[in-house]
């Protein structure tokens, strides 16, 4: 007898094979992949209430489930199907995100900041203005993914996938890109001090012409980046000029 969790592995299995297959191939855009998704998706209510009451909730089946502005700390998801689930504005700090599916997932305004995600697949999620400081990245998948304006700040993207993902003014500084492919993803206005970018794969210069750095970033040999602007000290300020501003 086929067990629940046995068919939502079977379904999750044919999915991503067809995201992996033509999403990563590059012979279709990441939005007539996302098109992709006929297959009917429904969570779990049972899952959604042991989420809820425990915190606990590895291999759960939460797809498509509305969890925006959830108070998630240090949640057990390891494993779980979160395949175009809705976080937006959630506390998931320091959760166990591990292979965790989170693809087309909305996690918009998400605090994730040392959170897991190791292994996890996060193809074409929106993950804009969220909190992934400190984050452990490694070997996940991004491709697609909409990084605008999300903190990044010291997290470990080793060997993670990032092909056309947008990290438009993201926050970078000291985030760890060791081996992971960055083909087509996107830097403009993006903040790279101290991020370490010396072996990575598929990156252009073109891509960090629009990004900015300093003396601590390391690149691969032959690139280059503009500094980052100095920000301006309320230590350095010694007031109006004389005659201004007086009463």
């Amino acid at each position: 007898m086929t067990t629940n969790s046995q068919r939502r592995a079977s379904r999750a299995g044919r999915r991503d094979g067809v995201f992996r297959s033509l999403a990563l191939s590059g012979l279709v855009s990441a939005a007539t992949v996302m098109m992709l998704g006929a297959e009917c998706l429904a969570f779990d209510p049972d899952d959604v209430k042991r989420l809820e009451g425990t915190g606990n909730c590895e291999t759960c089946d939460l797809s498509e489930a509305d969890l925006a502005d959830r108070s998630l700390v240090g949640a057990n998801l390891h494993g779980a199907d979160l395949t175009a689930a809705v976080l937006s504005g959630s506390d998931l700090r320091r959760a166990d995100l591990r292979r965790t599916s989170l693809v087309r997932a909305t996690l918009e305004g998400a605090d994730l900041s040392g959170a897991s995600l190791v292994g996890s697949d996060l193809f074409g999620a929106k993950l804009g203005q969220a909190n992934l400081a400190d984050a452990h990245l490694g070997a996940a998948e991004f491709s697609g993914a909409d990084l605008t304006e999300a903190k990044l700040a010291g997290a470990d993207l080793t060997g993670s996938r990032l092909r056309g993902a947008r990290l438009i003014r993201a926050d970078l500084t000291g985030t760890l890109f060791q081996a992971a492919d960055l083909q087509r993803a996107k830097f403009d206005q993006a903040d790279l001090r101290g991020a370490d970018l010396s072996i990575v794969q598929g990156l252009s210069q073109d891509q960090l012409d629009g990004a900015c750095g300093n003396a601590d970033t390391r690149l691969p040999e032959g690139f280059r980046l503009k500094a980052c602007p100095s920000p301006v000290s309320c230590l350095s300020w010694r007031g109006p000029p004389a005659g201004r501003w007086s009463t």
